[in-house]
């Protein structure tokens, strides 16, 4: 969970420049809304919701 944190901390859309390197300053930059919306994204992009054919 806290590499996954720290990925989108440091991606394009939320970074500033300055590359995150603690798990401390990628949460001050995400904000508590988002992170409360992280733990959800992995599961929606695995298998979980996937129907075949």
């Amino acid at each position: 969970m806290a590499s996954h944190i720290m990925r989108i901390a440091n991606s394009a859309i939320h970074g500033g420049g300055d590359q995150i390197v603690s798990l401390q300053q990628a949460v001050a930059r995400l904000g508590m809304n988002l992170l409360g919306d992280i733990p959800i994204a992995p599961s929606l992009q695995g298998d979980l919701f996937k129907e075949p054919g």
